[in-house]
């Protein structure tokens, strides 16, 4: 038995199922449906119209649909059982018609079969609407039903065709010219249903032209901002590095022809700064530019590298020569020699050989230097510096005006830890006790006498002070920071005290 499709509404769901009626004893071989359906019969899906044949001399027929009786609503007329307005869904379905022929010998007559309506329409499943691609030869891609017929119409009268395997993928290929193309694609079911799309395709092969703004000389910020001009940006992004790293966070879009990008921190020295700029297409513009970043003339303030230059610079080669085995090396200038040499210095102090003067070898260079205790009265700051370099600054309390703290040059004559507080000869401390160690001691963690008789460095719990003129002469500090300077200092170290 063949099975075949015809037309439906596809919003009603309505169909009309027609049975025609011809001179053949023997019953019939199929049913007409007006319905845009997909119908499975015998594991085949066909398309046309089902018809049946049936005897002239037949009587007592009976119609089921799903199961459902629906012969009352069958119409005879002109050869043809007729039955209207049923709804049926997208799925499969059963028919079986039964009749009783009025011939001699010709008994009951019994059919069924089952079809499938597929009213949907596929999906069109490709790409962007709009692509930008740079190459001539090109795809049209996607994914749509299994088993669906692909038809696309391209450029300059290209034709091209494809039917889905089981994964519904296809792939269309065509040439594209510079500028605009078209494709206009059909895709169609196996059951009829069809959806047309459009997709544009722009080939691009002209690159954007970039130019940046000048960056000659020393810049005095670690963190530069690149600005430049694009020319035929159309969306371009452009992907900054400096020595051979990403310099952003992210690519930066170029927005109505202008680039402005500010860099990640550089340390001090020369940097190969590398500018590209892609458009849609892929199409890029390239510009390399050598930056030399001055920002700071104090040795601690920056890491330094190679190339940096300055006050700084002549500092770090001093000390490469006094500890770190520089010979030579120039005195301006921090060129290869010099870099090997913080190298092997990195080596030897167990830190990561990167040739970059950071906090970790800067102190361990200077550790090598006499240290100096100075401190300002009048900023409330204590700094510790090695060969006259600052190398940390903490804020403390300083005396009541009542009881001020001494100024001139003293040195660290005593180090406790976790001092016991003996009271001094003075008639604010007449009548108190000594106090422990611990949270209730007014020395806090760590003592640090100084020539001058009942004065030293200490820490304290009441941190509120800090900052403030609080104490009777001595110098308070935070507990974590007077532990940190109790390391740093011994007996002998020079302090001086100013206003």
């Amino acid at each position: 038995m063949r099975s075949f499709l015809s037309a439906i509404d596809g919003h009603s769901r309505a169909v009309a199922l027609s049975v025609l009626t011809l001179a053949a004893l023997g019953g019939y071989t199929a049913v007409a449906l007006s319905a845009p359906v997909r119908l499975e019969q015998e594991g085949r899906a066909t398309r046309g119209a089902l018809q049946a044949r049936l005897g002239w001399a037949l009587r007592d027929v009976r119609v089921l649909v799903d199961g459902r009786d629906v012969t009352a609503r069958v119409r005879r007329g002109e050869g043809r059982l007729r039955l209207a307005g049923a709804r049926l869904g997208d799925g499969r379905h059963d028919v079986r018609i039964s009749a009783d022929s009025a011939l001699p010998f010709g008994g009951r007559v019994e059919r069924g079969w089952s079809f499938r309506v597929d009213t949907t329409a596929p999906r069109a499943g490709t790409s962007a609407a709009t692509r930008t691609v740079r190459a001539a030869r090109i795809s049209v891609s996607g994914r749509t039903e299994p088993g669906a017929t692909v038809r696309a119409a391209g450029p300059d009268g290209q034709r091209a065709r494809a039917v889905t395997g089981r994964d519904g993928r296809y792939r269309l290929p065509f040439r594209v010219r510079e500028g605009a193309n078209v494709v206009r694609l059909m895709i169609s079911d196996d059951a009829g249903n069809t959806i047309r799309a459009v997709r544009r395709i722009v080939r691009d092969t002209r690159a954007p032209r970039l130019t940046l703004a000048t960056l000659d000389g020393s810049l005095d910020t670690s963190e530069p901002t690149v600005r430049g001009r694009v020319r035929g940006d159309k969306g371009a992004v452009a992907l900054v590095s400096v020595d051979g790293r990403p310099a952003t966070a992210k690519p930066v879009q170029v927005r109505d022809g202008s680039l402005s990008a500010r860099l990640t921190p550089l340390h001090e020295g020369e940097h190969r700064l590398v500018v590209r700029v892609r458009d849609r297409a892929g199409n890029e513009d390239r510009v390399a530019r050598t930056l030399i970043v001055d920002s700071t003339e104090r040795l601690g303030t920056a890491t330094v590298g190679l190339g940096a230059r300055g006050a700084d610079a002549s500092e770090l080669l001093t000390l490469l020569r006094r500890h770190g085995g520089l010979r030579g090396g120039g005195r301006q200038r921090i060129g290869s020699a010099a870099i090997q040499a913080v190298k092997r210095f990195q080596r030897r102090k167990g830190l990561a050989a990167d040739g970059l003067v950071g906090p970790d070898v800067r102190s361990a260079l200077l550790g090598r230097l006499p240290a100096l205790v100075d401190i300002d009265l009048s900023a409330y700051t204590l700094t510790l510096k090695r060969g006259g370099t600052p190398t940390r600054s903490y804020p403390i309390a300083k005396g009541q005006p009542r009881y001020p703290t001494p100024t001139g040059a003293l040195r660290v004559v005593d180090k406790q830890v976790d001092p016991v507080w003996t009271p001094p000869d003075s008639p604010w401390a007449a009548e108190l006790d000594t106090i422990p160690a611990g949270p209730g001691n007014p020395l806090g963690t760590r003592w640090i006498g100084t020539s001058r008789t009942a004065i030293g460095i200490h820490g304290t719990y009441a941190e509120g002070s800090i900052g403030t003129a609080a104490s009777h002469g001595c110098i308070r500090m935070r507990i974590a920071d007077v532990e940190e300077l109790f390391r740093q200092v011994r007996v002998g170290t020079p302090i001086r005290i100013h206003a």
